[in-house]
């Protein structure tokens, strides 16, 4: 079973809270800056075309998604029921997305200063997919630590799962689709959404667990 410290917890979701509403602020009084177009500049002058434009176009793709499903029919065929919530929030996060972006209303990378490779309507401020696959691949992540086979490998399938949203991030940013604070912005909210998550779902953790 999962064993989250309560008072540990709340610090790490308070300070995750703390730093997103200090970087709304920051995005709000700045929302086309130096330091954002300087980390794209330098990101889009390096040789990292061929790796990042693949991952970003498909995690950016619609048909991507289907891992929700599949993940959801894995669980409930396994008789893991609550571990259905994790996916569900994962998937619903963009609601979240769509409701921050229309407050901040911050305008996407345009085409100019730098290269826009995955052009994108709407707003910047948050990175829906990058806050998405964060719930997700986190999720993915904890649930490898916590396999009931303690096998060594377990590290390396959490590592690859933690490694994935950075992925989808540096993607976002290469592509134009994003600003760096867009997606720093993505990684906090989701760490407090996730942590937040598993603390109140721990039990989904235990082997054929179910609500009561």
């Amino acid at each position: 079973m999962i064993t989250v410290k309560k008072g540990y917890a709340i610090s790490l979701v308070s300070v995750a809270l703390i730093l997103f509403l200090a970087l709304t602020y920051y995005v709000v009084k700045n929302p086309i800056n130096s330091f954002d177009t300087g980390v794209t500049l330098f990101m889009q002058s390096h040789s990292w075309d061929g790796f990042l434009r693949v991952t970003n176009a498909v995690i950016a793709s619609w048909s991507f998604r289907i891992v929700y499903l599949l993940l959801a029919i894995a669980f409930i065929l396994a008789r893991r029921y609550p571990l259905v919530v994790f996916v569900l929030i994962a998937g619903a996060s963009e609601i979240v997305t769509t409701i921050i972006k229309v407050l901040i209303a911050r305008p996407r990378p345009t085409a100019g200063t730098i290269v826009i490779y995955d052009p994108r309507k709407g707003f910047s401020f948050v990175s829906g997919h990058t806050l998405e696959y964060t719930l997700l691949f986190g999720f993915l992540g904890i649930l490898a630590l916590h396999s009931a086979q303690n096998h060594p490998r377990r590290y390396v399938w959490a590592g690859l799962a933690f490694l994935m949203p950075l992925v989808v991030g540096l993607g976002r940013i290469y592509s134009g689709a994003h600003w760096l604070t867009d997606v720093i912005g993505s990684y906090l909210l989701g760490t407090a959404i996730l942590i937040l998550t598993v603390c109140l779902f721990r039990k989904a953790f235990e082997p054929k667990s179910r609500f009561k």
